[in-house]
C-alpha cells in the first residue's frame, strides 16, 4: 500500500528564522543559533502514526521549496505562518497550490488565534486553518474524520467558510508523541556556547503572567501543563541514545535553561 505524504514546513524567509512562534532577525541582531523546529517535528511524529510518510523543511536556513513540492509531491502541505511574514508565508502555499492543484493545504500559527475565518475567504488556495494548539486537530484530518467533527479548524464548505468550536488544550502532554528527530539534520542545531549539538526538550505548556510582549499565554493558555517526570526522562534517554544528543535546552513557557 502506497503510503500518503505531508511535507511540513518553515517558509522561506529573507528576513526571520522562528521556532514555533517565536522569531528573530537573521542578520542583524542575530541573539541564538537557529533552533530546531520542534513543533513540526512534533506533528510529523503525528502524521507517521497515521501512517503518513513525512518531510520537514525549514526554507529559513536554505533548500527549494519548489523543488520539494515537485520531487517529494505531497498529498499535505503544512505550513507555520508568523505574523512578521504573513504575506510572504501565504504566497508561499499559493505557489504550492499552483505546482499540485490537488495538494490539501493546512495553515496554522499564531495569527490565526484571530484571524482565522477570513483567512478562508479571502485566501481560496487554503484548505484547513488549525486555531490553537494542533497535534491533535493534525490527527483528525490526516484521520479522515469529517470536517464538521473536527474542532479547532476553519474549512471552506459550499464556497462558505466555517468556523468550528475551539479544541481544548491537552491536559495530558505525555499522549504527544516525542519529535520526529530523525526527519532533521540534528548537526545543525548547537548551543551557542560550547558548539555542541543540543537537543531542545519541551517540558510544558502556558504561562499566568500575560506579559504584553510574549504570545505564550495566548497560544498556550494561562494554565500551566507540565508532562511527566517519567516521560521526559524517557525523551532524554532516547535523545542521548538514539541520536547521541547529549546537550538540552529545557523549554517551558515560563523560562528555559540549558544542561549538559
Amino acid at each position: 500500500m502506497i503510503k500518503k505524504k505531508i511535507l511540513l514546513i518553515y517558509p522561506p524567509s529573507p528576513v526571520m528564522t522562528r521556532e514555533d512562534r517565536c522569531q528573530q532577525p537573521t542578520k542583524e541582531l542575530l541573539v541564538i543559533p537557529p533552533l530546531p523546529p520542534t513543533d513540526l517535528m512534533y506533528l510529523a511524529s503525528i502524521a507517521e502514526a497515521c501512517g503518513f510518510e513525512a518531510k520537514i523543511r525549514d526554507y529559513s536556513l536554505g533548500g527549494s521549496f519548489e523543488q520539494d513540492m515537485r520531487e517529494f509531491s505531497p498529498d499535505f502541505l503544512l505550513a507555520n505562518i508568523a505574523t512578521p511574514t504573513f504575506k510572504s508565508d501565504m504566497e508561499c502555499v499559493l505557489r504550492a497550490k499552483a505546482i499540485n492543484p490537488a495538494v490539501v493545504t493546512i495553515v496554522k500559527g499564531a495569527p490565526f488565534l484571530t484571524y482565522n475565518t477570513n483567512v478562508i475567504f479571502e485566501n481560496q488556495f487554503v484548505d484547513y486553518v488549525i486555531m490553537g494548539e494542533p497535534e491533535f486537530t493534525l490527527r483528525d484530518i490526516l484521520s479522515g474524520v469529517p470536517n464538521d467533527e473536527i474542532l479547532g479548524i476553519c474549512y471552506r464548505d459550499n464556497f462558505q467558510g466555517v468556523k468550528n468550536e475551539p479544541r481544548p488544550f491537552i491536559e495530558n502532554l505525555d499522549l504527544i508523541p516525542f519529535p520526529a528527530r530523525h526527519l532533521v539534520d540534528n548537526s545543525i542545531y548547537r548551543r551557542p556556547d560550547n558548539g555542541k549539538v543540543q537537543a531542545v526538550i519541551k517540558v510544558s505548556r502556558g504561562c499566568p503572567y500575560h506579559c504584553f510582549f510574549c504570545l505564550a499565554t495566548p497560544v498556550s493558555g494561562s494554565k500551566v501543563r507540565t508532562r511527566s517526570a517519567e516521560n521526559i526522562i524517557e525523551e532524554i534517554k532516547e535523545c542521548v541514545e538514539k541520536y547521541n544528543i547529549r546537550n538540552f535546552l529545557f523549554w517551558s513557557d515560563i523560562f528555559n535553561f540549558n544542561r549538559e
